[in-house]
């Protein structure tokens, strides 16, 4: 697989539904327990728990044209399986109700084993993705 966009996220962004700036967007670290489809998968709901690795909030998001902009986010003390890809989410109250918006796997870091240190994400000049 390939970085990508979700199909249902594009839907959401052309409604409208997602704002990069204000509402919650999380990163969750994801592993190889997780099969990854874009086309399918829509919210947090299909990605098994046991996927998830670790997981926190962007902060310092901006819009700059097409791209979408966010500061380094550190996890604290990550352990767990293989990490193989991030996953960008939509945060909502359930697992139901956080989109899945990103899917990127083509990062240098990745794939990584977490040893229980920190874990850094920081984005090429700050750009996450872009459209």
């Amino acid at each position: 697989m390939a970085n990508g966009i979700y199909t249902a996220a594009k839907e959401q962004l052309i409604r409208g539904n997602v704002d990069w700036v204000n509402d919650e967007i999380m990163a969750v670290l994801v592993s190889a327990d997780y099969t990854v489809d874009l086309s399918a998968h829509a919210t947090l709901e299909d990605v098994p728990e046991a996927a998830r690795v670790a997981m926190g909030a962007l902060s310092g998001k901006e819009a700059d044209g097409a791209s979408a902009l966010a500061d380094a986010l550190t996890l604290t003390a990550v352990t767990g399986d293989e990490v193989v890809g991030i996953l960008l989410v939509q945060y909502g109250i359930s697992d139901a109700e956080s989109n899945l918006l990103v899917w990127i796997d083509t990062d240098d870091e990745l794939p990584f084993t977490p040893d229980g240190s920190d874990v850094t994400l920081s984005w090429a000049s700050d750009t996450v993705f872009t459209l």
